[in-house]
């Protein structure tokens, strides 16, 4: 007769390993107050422990193994799953109560182009989604470092969806520049290359500017990606150090090659004229206001 498989069933809620000792304690009918003695911990910690409220440390399951006779690796394995399923309800607790920063982000175009790949059902994947795409371990540290939105700020609903735009946009070209083959960077290496862009003809029919431009930097240690920008935003190009090199991120609204060149130069020019700096430089064929919003919500340094 054949026989269905086993399999481990773990609940979906945390189960303390205090749980099993009490069974070991009803069914030795041992006391929780003679188990203390035993371990020469207190009554409380003891109960504590059963509770789930104490973490069962390494010093206290080396005692319960003398005093049990059950090993080591078992105690260690329950409160291994007790404290990360614990850990795992928290955050999807932490995710669900701070998923309206989804309302600042293009979510639809997000999902379009692969970035996010769960159901708009699953709000707690989505954000998990969000946090890796944007490297970062939670949503204030993503408010901090992505786009300066934070509630403290009091950020119109209109500003904080365009700074996730922008932000968005940013790290797509931040991946797009990962996968080039890079050299290290050299202020040297830039200012040579930036003589062979000056002097490229990019009005030879079927030239292909941006490839030759993108071969050129790579020599210098300078990434250059173009990538599509999300609704809401209208920058043309942005420049960003990243792992200690400097990106050129351009925006597919930028069309022709006769216009990707002067871009190029003038965002090689803003490199070597800002050494170094964290800053992002970002220009943008819109109102002075939302240049405005764009420092405000990026740390971008505005134009004079």
């Amino acid at each position: 007769m054949a026989t269905e498989p086993i399999t481990d069933f773990w609940p979906d809620y945390p189960i303390p390993p205090g749980l099993m000792l009490e069974e070991w304690l009803d069914a030795n009918c041992i006391k929780q107050v003679d188990l203390a003695k035993r371990l020469n911990m207190s009554p409380k910690t003891v109960n504590q422990i059963i509770r789930g409220v104490a973490p069962l440390t390494a010093e206290t399951i080396r005692k319960l193994e003398y005093c049990t006779g059950i090993h080591t690796q078992l105690w260690t394995g329950l409160e291994s799953r007790y404290q990360e399923k614990r850990a795992r309800l928290a955050e999807e607790k932490s995710l669900k109560e701070n998923s309206d920063i989804l309302d600042q982000l293009p979510v639809t175009q997000m999902r379009k182009v692969g970035i996010i790949t769960c159901k708009p059902s699953d709000a707690v994947g989505t954000m998990r989604e969000v946090l890796s795409y944007f490297q970062v371990a939670d949503v204030e540290t993503w408010h901090m470092i992505w786009t300066d939105t934070s509630p403290k700020k009091r950020v119109s609903a209109i500003e904080a969806s365009f700074a996730g735009a922008l932000a968005t946009w940013l790290r797509l070209g931040e991946i797009e520049s990962a996968a080039k083959d890079l050299a290290k960077y050299s202020p040297r290496g830039l200012n040579k290359a930036l003589k062979q862009v000056k002097t490229l003809d990019v009005s030879a029919p079927g030239i292909d500017p941006l490839g030759i431009i993108q071969e050129i930097l790579a020599q210098a240690g300078v990434g250059l990606v173009k990538v599509a920008t999300f609704q809401g935003v209208e920058c043309t190009n942005a420049v960003r150090w990243v792992a200690g090199r400097p990106v050129i991120i351009l925006s597919t609204k930028i069309k022709t090659p006769a216009k990707i060149l002067p871009v190029v130069i003038e965002c090689l020019e803003y490199v070597l004229a800002n050494p170094r700096t964290n800053a992002v430089n970002i220009s943008a064929q819109r109102m002075t206001s939302d240049i405005t919003l764009i420092a405000s919500c990026t740390n971008v340094p505005q134009e004079p």
